[in-house]
C-alpha cells in the first residue's frame, strides 16, 4: 500500500511528531511505500518534503490553506498514493482543495484540535477556521480518534455533523515502539527517597500545579522523603511558571521538587530506570476545550514498569487501567493525588508487569493493523 503522511515534523519531539514517527516507521518496516510532507522533515530516513508552513499557520487563513494544498496536490499527483493521512489536525483544512481520484482520506484527530476555532480569538479568524473544519471533516472518507473520551468530544462540537462523523469515526489508540524502549535494570539509587516523574510541556493542562498540591498534602500527612523531577520544555518568564515557583516556595517544596528542562534521550531512559511513579494529574483547561486527548506519556512510563496517575476526566481514563497500570484520580483533590502517590510507592498497589503488559498491548505494531483495517475500509 503507498501511503501519503501529511504532519508537522519528525522529531519525535512533540506528540504530533512523536505519533507520525512511530506510525510512519511501522508501515515502512511492515513492507509499505510511505511518503511524508511535512514542514521540517529533519532526519527522517525516507521519502520526505518539507514545503509546509507550521501546522498551527493553517488554523484560519483560507489562502495559505489553499497554496499548502497546492504543494500536497504535487506530490499527490507524481506518487499517486492510495490513502492519504492527514496526522495533524490543522493540515486537514487542505482536504477539500485536493484531488485525490480514488485514494482514500484519514484524519486522525488527537484531543483539544477537535475544532481550532476555540484557540482562535479575532471573530472573523474564528469563523474562517470553523467553516475550514466543517468542509474538511465533511471531506475526510475515514477519521481516527486517539480515544473515546476525544470521539465524544468532536461529536459534540460539531452537532450538526454528529451523524455523519459517528458513521466514520474509528477509535485507535495511541502507540508506543516497544522495540525502543530500554531493557529495566535494577537502580543503585537510595529507595527510602520515593523518585517521582512528569516529562512533558509544562503548561497547565499537564496538571503541573496540581501535582504540586498532592505533594504538599503527601508531604504533610504522609512522608517528606520524595523527590519530584520535572522534565520539559520551561519558559522562566511565563506566568504558569512563575505560578509554580510561588507554589513551591509556599508549600516548602523549594529542596523536593526539580527542573530539569529538556533532557536527551539516555538522559530521560535513566530518569525512568530510577522513578517509582510517574505523576501527571492533568486538567480540562479552559472550560473544558483544551484536555489531554490521551496521554502518550503514560504509556511510556508503563512500557518501563512505572506506574502512573493521572485524570479521570480525559483521554488518560483509556491511557490507565484504574488500579492495576496507576491510578485515575480527581486532580482537584490534593488528598486524592496524595493517596494514589501513597498506594505506589508505599503500599506497592501496582505491578510492573501489568504496566509492561499493558504497553505492550499499544505495541505499534499492534496499532498499525488497527489503522490498516482504517484504510483498507470501502
Amino acid at each position: 500500500m503507498k501511503v501519503l503522511v501529511v504532519t508537522n515534523h519528525l522529531a519525535g519531539t512533540d506528540g504530533w511528531s512523536r505519533y507520525s514517527v512511530d506510525i510512519v516507521s511501522e508501515l515502512q518496516a511492515q513492507g509499505h511505500t510511505v511518503r511524508v510532507v511535512a514542514a521540517d522533515c529533519g532526519a527522517f530516513v525516507g521519502q520526505c518534503t518539507g514545503v509546509l508552513f507550521s501546522a498551527l499557520s493553517y488554523l484560519a487563513h483560507p489562502l495559505r490553506v489553499y497554496k499548502g494544498a497546492k504543494a500536497v496536490q504535487r506530490i499527490v499527483d507524481s506518487f499517486t498514493p492510495d490513502v492519504v493521512h492527514v496526522m495533524v489536525e490543522p493540515y486537514m483544512h487542505m482536504l477539500p482543495f485536493l484531488r485525490l481520484g480514488n485514494a482514500r482520506s484519514v484524519v486522525t484527530v488527537h484531543g483539544t484540535y477537535a475544532d481550532m476555532s476555540v484557540l482562535v480569538s479575532n471573530r472573523l479568524h474564528r469563523w474562517c477556521s470553523r467553516w475550514l473544519s466543517r468542509r474538511a471533516l465533511r471531506t475526510a472518507d475515514a477519521i481516527v480518534t486517539v480515544s473515546s473520551y476525544t470521539a465524544e468530544y468532536l461529536f459534540g462540537r460539531w452537532e450538526e455533523l454528529r451523524e455523519e462523523l459517528v458513521a466514520k469515526t474509528t477509535v485507535v489508540h495511541n502507540a508506543i515502539d516497544m522495540a525502543s524502549v530500554p531493557a529495566i535494570s535494577e537502580s543503585d539509587e537510595d529507595t527510602a527517597i520515593a523518585r517521582l516523574l512528569f516529562v512533558g510541556m509544562v503548561k497547565p493542562r499537564k496538571g503541573v500545579k496540581e501535582a504540586l498540591a498532592g505533594l504538599h498534602y503527601y508531604k504533610q500527612h504522609v512522608s517528606d522523603t520524595f523527590v519530584y523531577t520535572i522534565i520539559g520544555s520551561v519558559d522562566e518568564k511565563d506566568p504558569y511558571y512563575l505560578t509554580l515557583q510561588e507554589l513551591i516556595e509556599r508549600y516548602g517544596l523549594q529542596d523536593q521538587v526539580m527542573f530539569t528542562g529538556r533532557v536527551s534521550e539516555s538522559a530521560l531512559d535513566a530518569y525512568y530506570a530510577k522513578a517509582d511513579a510517574f505523576v501527571m494529574p492533568t486538567i480540562n483547561d479552559h472550560s473544558g476545550t483544551m484536555f489531554e486527548g490521551f496521554g502518550l506519556v503514560y504509556l511510556q512510563a508503563n512500557a518501563r514498569g512505572l506506574a502512573c496517575i493521572g485524570s479521570n476526566d480525559c483521554g488518560a481514563r483509556e491511557a490507565i487501567v484504574d488500579g492495576k497500570t496507576g491510578y485515575l484520580v480527581d486532580s482537584a483533590n490534593p488528598e486524592a493525588v496524595a493517596r494514589a502517590i501513597q498506594q505506589i510507592v508505599q503500599e506497592r498497589g501496582i505491578a510492573a508487569a501489568d504496566c509492561i503488559a499493558w504497553a505492550k498491548e499499544h505495541d505499534v505494531s499492534v496499532k498499525v493493523q488497527e489503522l490498516l483495517a482504517v484504510y483498507q475500509k470501502t
